[in-house]
């Protein structure tokens, strides 16, 4: 989602700004905020913003502890102010339409159902700009209603068969700028719904081997196969390593 993690995103007429130290761990984060504010579908969102870095402390809260009413979670940072979320615990919280968690490079697992129990109302999952390394079956558990997944600028390599079984509503799904140098058989099988598949800037093919050019896999090829609704396909190959 271009944007919606930048610094610059959205700052609406309806807006306040609560201490971040209730929200947060420890007590030397204190610099941060979180601002409320009410987005333009006329829903409660909070937005926080990581502008102090101190080495040796995580940026750990506790992603329930928001008001009840709130539905859309933006933690964000920049690439020169990263923030340093470190996921430790669930999100509990059963109204979350949208989450988007951008800018931590110390980010790398994503628990199992981290995300299970916002399963009946979750829609977006951002997760650009952040450190994660990889993704399993249990990473997005029962998001039956998602319909947007982006995860992009991260370090992912590898994707299992069955990591997107659960979303079967996916309309939307980004992976661009990853490490990614194949596609397992079958690993759309239950993206029916699947409009658009950005996999550009990822090493996707065989393996270089001497300097060959690698061509593209046969499983990448027989993906297609389980997307009769893909209307926009984007999958440029390129050797580089991520932001």
């Amino acid at each position: 989602m271009p944007g919606i993690c930048d610094m610059e995103f959205l700052f609406p007429a309806v807006l306040y700004i609560v201490s971040f130290s209730s929200l947060i761990q420890s007590q030397q984060q204190s610099q941060s905020t979180c601002s409320y504010s009410i987005d333009q579908k006329g829903r409660k969102q909070v937005l926080c913003e990581q502008f102090r870095i101190d080495l040796g402390v995580s940026f750990n809260f506790n992603p329930n502890s928001f008001d009840l009413d709130t539905k859309v979670l933006i933690v964000t940072g920049s690439p020169s102010k990263p923030n340093q979320f470190n996921q430790t615990s669930n999100f509990n919280s059963t109204i979350f339409e949208e989450i988007h968690i951008c800018y931590a490079p110390q980010w790398e697992i994503i628990g199992d159902d981290t995300f299970r129990l916002v399963s009946e109302t979750l829609l977006v999952l951002n997760l650009t700009h952040n450190g994660l390394r990889s993704v399993n079956e249990g990473t997005f558990r029962n998001l039956s209603r998602l319909t947007h997944l982006h995860l992009d600028n991260n370090r992912i390599g590898f994707l299992p068969s069955s990591v997107f079984g659960y979303l079967t509503a996916l309309r939307v799904l980004t992976l661009t700028k990853n490490l990614i140098n194949n596609v397992e058989p079958r690993m759309g099988y239950q993206l029916g719904n699947l409009e658009v598949l950005d996999m550009s800037s990822n090493p996707i093919g065989s393996e270089i081997l001497g300097g060959v050019e690698p061509t593209i896999s046969q499983s990448f090829l027989t993906l297609f196969e389980d997307l009769p609704n893909l209307r926009i396909l984007r999958q440029s190959r390129a050797f580089r390593t991520p932001d």
